[in-house]
């Protein structure tokens, strides 16, 4: 039985954790070393993937049921036939993506189901186009309410198109389809991993609270998006500034949003920023999953985090 096997990779928000809220810059990327393919149940599976397949295979059931209430309100509209049969047939999506870690797990699972059974698909080169990016964004963001009850949409979205996308301050999008340099001579971008899943939930709603306070809001406007901002222009400029912005925006998380990080990484996230060998900021909401950090010395780093060393992924 030939089996659907396209790959899906996860997302990594790498600029415009909160800030994208409130009208800011974003820029997000794929994360190829995690990924998710719909397949059917193939011979020789172990009894554990057996069940995670077939566990699998009921939450879709689940989503099946929410795309064809919506299937009735959206032209586009889904191949609900094709889906039941496929499901009979026992599909599942197989996937090594954490939840809980804002690596957008439900949105891979909706890109998938999206390329296979939406009936109206854009063709890529619609895509080069801020209006159709836009339109499909709140498409995905429909589909991908059954699972946060609200989406923006953009985790799908990175995941369907698999390029680097970035979002304005006026909130336009566009593809950046030539490889960000997310590393220099002897450093780079670099992922520490917590190993603690998350609940984004309440950190939203802690954010929200905070930012209807004047005082809070202010420097929110005023210090931390530009910092954000800067980020996010160095980096797609490859410019020599990219350490100093970095080290500005890690700053301001600290002080500003220290219940975001996990307590256990205070210490290392202030001795980065003491020391100047690298600079670490929330690699989306925080409370767990992955810590984003930047360096130049990659040797360096590997000295500073020793402890750390099983949970440092470098990016490419």
């Amino acid at each position: 039985m030939k089996e659907p096997a396209k790959r899906y990779h996860a997302k990594l928000l790498l600029f415009g954790e909160y800030s994208l809220m409130v009208g800011s810059g974003a820029l997000s990327i794929p994360f190829r070393r995690m990924e998710a393919r719909l397949l059917f149940p193939a011979s020789g599976m172990s009894e554990a993937e057996l069940r995670t397949a077939h566990n699998s295979n009921i939450q879709l059931r689940s989503y099946l049921y929410f795309l064809a209430d919506l299937s009735k309100e959206w032209s586009g509209g889904f191949d609900i036939d094709r889906m039941h049969s496929d499901l009979d047939r026992g599909l599942y999506l197989q996937s090594n993506i954490p939840s809980g870690y804002g690596l957008g797990s439900s949105g891979v699972l909706v890109a998938a189901v999206f390329d296979r059974f939406a009936l109206d698909k854009p063709a890529r080169h619609q895509l080069q186009h801020p209006e159709a990016l836009n339109t499909l964004k709140t498409t995905f963001a429909r589909m991908e309410n059954f699972f946060h009850g609200s989406s923006s949409g953009l985790d799908p979205l990175i995941s369907f198109l698999d390029e680097a996308l970035l979002i304005g301050n006026d909130n336009r999008l566009a593809l950046l389809p030539d490889p960000l340099q997310l590393a220099c001579a002897k450093g780079g971008f670099f992922l520490l991993d917590t190993r603690l899943s998350r609940n984004t939930a309440p950190l939203v709603a802690s954010f929200k609270e905070n930012y209807k306070k004047s005082a809070f809001r202010k420097i929110f406007q005023e210090s931390y998006i530009p910092a954000n901002n800067k980020c996010i222009d160095a980096l797609l400029e490859n410019s020599d500034r990219l350490p100093e912005t970095m080290h500005s925006l890690s700053d301001l998380q600290l002080r500003y949003f220290r219940e975001m990080i996990p307590e256990a990484y205070h210490a290392t996230w202030t001795d980065g920023l003491s020391s100047g060998v690298f600079s670490l900021k929330l690699c989306g909401a925080g409370g767990g999953g992955y810590l984003l950090g930047f360096t130049e010395n990659l040797q360096l780093l590997a000295q500073k985090l020793h402890r750390w060393e099983d949970r440092i992924f470098v990016l490419d």
